[in-house]
């Protein structure tokens, strides 16, 4: 089964002249924005949480602006900079001339990700995607209100644009489709008859984060990038090629590839120079001939020809830039000859130029921090938590700690595991955020008193690594410093109404003696494993209780995935069946609780 969804949603545009406005937009939500006429450059700046506008051929800093969260994506509408912040629920307008806040709104979400404008005026409605509360939401940005809120079943990633049409990314353990999200003003509405992508790869492979979604400017064709993964397509295989970096036979776990109209994989884990893993930010150049991928785990930039089209196209390099730490925004000029990143690892931007020869330079400035929201050590773990390069960590630049736990969280998906050192499992990725303290043991069953141990036991164990002089403890450093997704704001008193009944259910249905306190866990050991007809997801002796901190978004659930829905949980695979404390509770009690849950 495909272990990804696509939720792909077409807004039609309802003023005369937007499709010529839309070729002089971004094709997709990112962190920069460039605006050609001006020679500017907005950054959205996470780790200082600023603002900040360059000058696009200098790189030197213009105008800086602090904000209230940190600083996701921005989307330049006329003379309005509109930027979401990924751990608060407020979008801020910005008037990019004189740099004054025009509106701050206020979004019934715990933290915004992806955002766009969905026509060419500058009063244009603005589609945002909310990550952990499954939303996306529609905001009119002359008044800073939500006009609409609509549910996703999953996780959604990046919004992108083909033609006059919306589209988002979505992922969690699902089919990968692609849905009409139809404007039927003054509603909009998800359409019931899905159009499928199809996935290019080997038969039975899976899919692993939020996967990018891309419109080729020259086709108007989708193309979805993603890892292509083997999490539990062979049971059979010998225990020393169980881990996830063991590529001598050609056939990795892990692969990125590309489907639709520029399909393919693009590297080869061969020990050469074409090792690419870890996909950061991506964006077709505007003509449409070239496909720019900037890659996180092996910090390198890959400009690639895609000019053949239709599905099963090659993706030829053309040539590769080394990068520095953190890709995760890239914008290209009208030319298609130049393209700026945004390196966050490094406080830096890169401006990459190719010649007609595709040549590449490039040009590098590290930007003043005057505070950094990570101390030193936290900010070296979480280089090392993305290194994909590092042969102590993983010997073939497949893998990185974050492939499986996408921005220190977890990716959807349930792995089956066995190498010479670990006994056959089948398990759910946990949330890699959840190492810390407060949080301890770790490990399913607690094995691990120190989070330390258990990063070394899992490089050494699973990633192929020796974590011969790895700093274990910056990891985990990073992990604690790393802030878990808070509980979301009520949409209004009606919802508010509904939590506190929700919460009255988990407190006198028992749930809370388990998952006691601020992190929802008493840390202790219980044995109440439901159990599972798949004989290498059985757990004997107990397991120390889970964080339902973000609990909501990390779906599916139970330790081996089963649950799809947080109702099926309590409907189908009941834990509080085990002790009697939840078979009791009516429709609407059940209604209430999971409602509840999923707003933590």
């Amino acid at each position: 089964m495909v272990g990804g969804a696509l939720i792909a949603m077409a807004l039609t545009a309802c003023s005369s002249g937007f499709a010529d406005a839309l070729r002089e937009e971004t094709a997709q939500s990112t962190s920069l924005a460039l605006d050609e006429s001006r020679g500017w450059l907005w950054l959205a700046s996470q780790d200082d949480r600023r603002l900040i506008l360059l000058d696009a051929w200098t790189l030197e800093t213009l105008r800086a602006m602090d904000l209230p969260g940190v600083p996701a994506h921005i989307a330049l509408v006329h003379e309005t900079v509109h930027v979401t912040m990924e751990d608060v629920g407020e979008l801020w307008s910005i008037d990019a001339i004189s740099g004054t806040l025009r509106h701050q709104a206020r979004l019934p979400c715990r933290g915004a990700e992806s955002v766009l404008s969905l026509g060419r005026e500058a009063d244009s409605a603005l589609a945002l995607t909310c990550p952990q509360d499954l939303l996306l939401l529609v905001v009119d940005p002359r008044e800073g209100t939500v006009t609409q809120r609509i549910a996703l079943p999953s996780r959604p990633g990046l919004l992108a644009r083909r033609g006059n049409a919306l589209a988002v990314a979505a992922h969690q353990g699902g089919d990968v489709r692609v849905h009409a999200l139809l404007d039927d003003a003054p509603q909009a509405r998800l359409s019931e008859a899905p159009d499928r992508l199809s996935l290019a790869g080997r038969p039975g492979r899976s899919v692993t984060n939020a996967a990018i979604l891309l419109a080729s400017p020259a086709t108007e064709a989708w193309t979805l990038l993603y890892d292509a993964i083997d999490n539990d397509g062979d049971r059979s295989r010998p225990p020393e090629r169980g881990g996830y970096g063991d590529v001598v036979d050609g056939d990795p776990r892990i692969e990125a590839r590309a489907s639709g109209a520029c399909a393919g994989a693009w590297s080869r884990f061969d020990g050469g120079a074409r090792v690419f893993s870890g996909v950061g930010a991506a964006t077709f150049s505007p003509q449409g001939d070239l496909l720019w991928i900037a890659h996180v785990g092996t910090r390198n930039l890959g400009v690639f020809h895609c000019d053949r089209g239709g599905e099963g196209a090659l993706l030829p390099l053309a040539v590769q830039v080394p990068l520095g730490g953190g890709a995760r925004g890239i914008v290209v000029s009208s030319d298609g000859r130049h393209a700026w990143l945004d390196l966050s690892f490094d406080q830096a931007v890169t401006r990459v130029t190719l010649d007609e020869r595709f040549t590449a330079s490039s040009v590098t400035r590290r930007l003043a921090v005057p505070s950094h929201r990570y101390t030193p050590r936290a900010q070296l773990g979480r280089r090392l938590f993305f290194d994909a390069t590092n042969t102590h960590l993983t010997p073939s630049g497949v893998v990185s700690c974050a492939t499986c736990h996408p921005g220190g969280g977890d990716d959807g998906v349930s792995w089956f595991l066995h190498t010479p050192q670990v006994s056959r499992r089948f398990v759910r990725t946990p949330p890699a955020w959840a190492l810390r303290e407060e949080l301890g043991p770790f490990h399913r069953n607690g094995e691990f008193e120190q989070a330390e141990r258990l990063i070394t036991h899992t490089i050494r164990q699973l990633m192929g690594g020796d974590a011969l002089v790895i700093d274990a403890d910056a990891i985990a450093q990073w992990l604690r410093e790393l802030a878990p997704p808070p509980a979301r704001p009520p949409y209004d008193h009606e919802d508010a109404q509904q939590m506190i009944a929700g919460e009255a259910v988990f407190q006198r249905a028992g749930c809370g003696g388990c998952h006691a306190g601020p992190w929802m866990t008493d840390g202790r050991r219980h044995d109440v494993v439901l159990p599972s007809r798949d004989p290498d997801a059985r757990i004997e002796g107990g397991v120390v209780t889970p964080t339902l901190r973000g609990v909501g978004a990390r779906g599916p659930w139970l330790h081996d995935g089963r649950a799809l829905t947080l109702e099926s949980l309590f409907a189908e695979h009941n834990p509080g069946d085990l002790h009697g404390v939840t078979s009791g509770l009516n429709a609407e009690e059940l209604e209430s609780l999971v409602h509840w849950l999923g707003s933590r």
